[in-house]
């Protein structure tokens, strides 16, 4: 069955994923009177009550999900000062500190059967197709996996994005030197998303050849930009971090599957 523990972290980090706006943390100056996305994020916190088998760790798991939820978005620096060892903290808690609460209060727990779970693990085990996924722990497995992946793409920016911030590696204008050119920023974000994305799955499957293979691509493509001082330490800097954020998970998920 599935490990409560590994819901909360895919549920939390998925959340980020789908309504966590990365300003909040990369430039909160931009979100000043902006509305925070914590009640989408609670509402799909609730809808994981049906991955678990029991009602009372489900409950247990939304009312975690909730609270890390407010953290997330409360607790946000109004300055650039402190914005990392915030960003930290939130995923210690996210992926560390209560996924350990929970896994603790689970033997304490009465173990009341969740109708909604068994009512959909019966179904997708009717079809031939999801049926080897419910085999030897293969979800939990897969869960993993998928944990792994979300970190890759939100947080992989959210790193990438506070780290070029930092050391003021941006792109900029070329008619206008001291204006941030936001157009090629979120290129270079779409870009670095495909990358991580085939880089994180081929290190999974153990094809490293082909990473070779991406990074060349993007370099083959970004090549007559490089005479540009600005846009090639961008553009490596970028580049270097986001090949560490897509590899450095997979290695862990690899380690902990085998």
């Amino acid at each position: 069955m599935l490990k409560a523990e590994l819901v909360l972290i895919l549920v939390y980090l998925s959340g980020r994923l789908f309504f966590y706006d990365i300003n909040l943390i990369a430039q909160p100056h931009k979100l000043s009177g902006q509305k925070k996305p914590v009640l989408k994020r609670i509402v799909f916190g609730i809808a994981a009550f049906v991955l678990l088998e029991h009602v009372d760790i489900a409950v247990m798991l939304i009312l975690m999900h909730s609270l890390l939820v407010l953290i997330d978005t409360v607790f946000v620096p109004k300055q650039s000062r402190g914005i990392k060892t915030i960003y930290i903290c939130h995923l210690l808690f996210g992926i560390l500190i209560f996924p350990m609460l929970l896994k603790f209060l689970v033997p304490f727990m009465p173990a009341w059967q969740n109708p909604l779970f068994i009512a959909l693990f019966d179904y997708l085990q009717s079809f031939v197709l999801t049926r080897p996924f419910f085999y030897s722990g293969n979800l939990n497995k897969i869960i993993l996996i998928l944990i792994g992946f979300v970190f890759t793409l939100k947080e992989g920016t959210l790193f990438i994005r506070l780290t070029l911030n930092r050391i003021s590696a941006i792109p900029v204008k070329k008619d206008n030197p001291k204006k941030e050119d936001s157009d090629e920023y979120e290129r270079g974000k779409l870009i670095g998303l495909l990358e991580r994305t085939f880089i994180y799955f081929l290190v999974i499957f153990n094809q490293i050849g082909g990473v070779a293979i991406i990074v060349a691509l993007k370099s083959l493509a970004r090549f007559k930009e490089m005479d540009d001082k600005n846009f090639a330490e961008y553009f490596l800097i970028g580049s270097f971090l986001s090949l560490l954020m897509a590899v450095t998970p997979a290695v862990i998920i690899r380690i902990i599957l085998n």
